[in-house]
């Protein structure tokens, strides 16, 4: 079965139910996975934060509280 059929037969499904409950089991479902960051994605990003890191461009502990401080300020 295609992704689409599979899409088309759940449609279905969610119309034919009556269960509340068993619709906020699928949209939990849903915004789960779109809350969830990939592995591959989590990866892309760590190697682009090494790159910042070697090219030196990072806030230092001390420097970032500084930041939080000003920004606090208006």
């Amino acid at each position: 079965m295609d992704i689409q059929a599979t899409k088309i037969e759940l449609i279905q499904l969610m119309l034919n139910t009556q269960k509340e409950q068993v619709l906020q089991r699928i949209k939990d479902i849903l915004q789960e996975e779109e809350s969830q960051v990939s592995v591959e994605q989590y990866n892309v990003e760590l190697e682009r934060a090494d790159a910042e890191i070697d090219e030196g461009e990072f806030y230092t502990h001390k420097e970032a509280v500084e930041k939080i401080k000003e920004w606090r300020k208006g």
